[in-house]
């Protein structure tokens, strides 16, 4: 593997419980609006002047060179998704956002790209299936309501809703991405009233929509707390009281 790498980073993995109380039956249609894409605030501030014939080397130099920011760049990946050290990038024009150049290079790999600003210090080039499998989290959904909901309204019992929930999630929430059709980034479990789900944060965005669509215009309280795993790998659950998520994130 050729690994160039300047800086170190960390991650952080979020284990939680979310309860879905519901607030009345009025339901009103509406659309899945995605989560906010990572803070590429810093990216959009570095203005790069993309010259014809420009590699994908002599963009991460310009990047060091220009801004003094870390690069991390594991050039083997980057060579199987089409972006080698001398990958002619095709983009031109003048202190053109560092954001909007990934972005385009993301399109061109068909998402394959991922990147990363770690401490506002780092750029971490990788693929997006790296960046999800690290980002992996754990979340706990208390759904007693939805399943009652559910087994109510298509006259189930409550162990049939809970399958019936558990195929519109697979249906509609990345489909090929879940263990059970075959995927390796997200697995889910019913268990007691609770369905316990491990996916990256797009995915869990998702998941809790379509919970509130069936429970019926639903509010979320999350409880839960923050834990740094030693290999960015796994995940440990720390149930704590008082944390409420409002606005799309953990505190």
């Amino acid at each position: 593997m050729n690994l160039t790498m300047i800086g170190v980073g960390a991650g952080v993995v979020l284990a939680g419980v979310v309860t879905l109380n519901p607030r009345g039956s009025n339901l009103q249609p509406v659309a899945y609006q995605a989560p906010a894409a990572p803070d590429d605030s810093v990216l959009e501030q570095i203005r790069i002047d993309m010259k014809v014939g420009m590699t994908m080397d002599d963009l991460v130099r310009a990047v060091i060179d220009g801004r003094k920011l870390g690069v991390s760049v594991d050039w083997g990946v980057m060579e199987e998704i089409g972006l080698p050290h001398e990958a002619v990038l095709g983009i031109s024009g003048q202190a053109v956002p560092l954001s909007r150049v990934l972005e385009t290079l993301g399109d061109h790999t068909d998402g394959w790209l991922g990147w990363r600003v770690e401490g506002g210090e780092m750029l971490r080039l990788n693929t997006t299936e790296h960046f999800d499998r690290r980002e992996r989290t754990l979340m706990v959904y208390d759904v007693r309501h939805v399943v009652e909901t559910v087994a109510s309204h298509e006259g189930l019992e409550s162990s049939d809703a809970s399958e019936r929930i558990s195929e519109v999630i697979l249906a509609f929430v990345e489909p090929e991405s879940w263990e059970e059709a075959g995927g390796m980034l997200a697995r889910h479990q019913f268990i007691g009233g609770k369905l316990f789900v491990e996916a990256p944060p797009r995915m869990h965005e998702k998941v809790r929509w379509v919970l509130e669509q069936i429970a019926s215009d639903a509010e979320l309280d999350v409880r839960g707390r923050a834990q740094r795993s030693a290999d960015g790998e796994g995940v440990l659950l720390d149930l704590e009281p008082g944390l409420r998520r409002e606005d799309g994130g953990a505190r």
